[in-house]
């Protein structure tokens, strides 16, 4: 039998649990007296969830941002149109990103020779002065915020840590690059 995981984190506590592939959480109203029962699909069992004292209308309802407060995101993208490369490292938070660039198409540049250009909408980085590779932004930073640095990496690949506040009004983006330039070059 394959088993899947799942967590639910709640305010106060974590419940964590192993459950066969076919089987998936359906709530539903039961009264048996007073009780508010909790069943799961395909299951002979029922978890009793009464003592909790939330019903199905809390357990559906949208949470409250404050809730996400404190979350931050992280993932990674590609920086080729042509290739899933990770190249791009970013954590989100509720202000802004936190990015780590490792471009393969710049292996053997000197990183003492790259700059950024930081735009409200897009990302550029130059070698020698020739802009080498770009993208578009999935939302708008304050640039003026942008601070970056380059460093040698491994395997003659520079690498780039850029940290940057979104603009004032931004929501969560899921992600930090929208699109690559053709040939990497908008």
């Amino acid at each position: 039998m394959v088993l899947s995981s799942f967590s639910i984190l709640l305010p106060g506590f974590i419940a964590c649990a192993l459950i066969p592939t076919w089987a998936f959480f359906v709530p539903t109203r039961r009264h048996f007296g007073q009780r508010n029962q909790l069943s799961i699909a395909g299951a002979k069992s029922e978890v009793d969830v009464s003592d909790l004292g939330l019903t199905i209308d809390d357990i559906q309802k949208a949470l409250p941002s404050e809730f996400f407060a404190g979350l931050e995101t992280r993932g990674f993208e590609s920086t080729s149109r042509n290739d899933s490369d990770q190249g791009c490292e970013w954590a989100e938070n509720e202000a802004g990103f936190e990015v780590v660039l490792r471009i393969p198409g710049l292996r053997g540049q000197p990183s003492a020779a790259m700059n950024l250009d930081v735009t409200p909408t897009t990302l550029t980085v130059a070698v020698f002065g020739y802009a080498v590779w770009s993208c578009v932004l999935k939302g708008q930073v304050d640039s003026a915020s942008a601070v970056w640095g380059v460093e040698d990496g491994p395997e003659m690949t520079a690498t780039i840590k850029l940290s940057v506040d979104k603009a004032a009004g931004e929501k969560r983006w899921g992600g930090f690059i929208g699109q690559i330039g053709e040939d990497s070059i908008l």
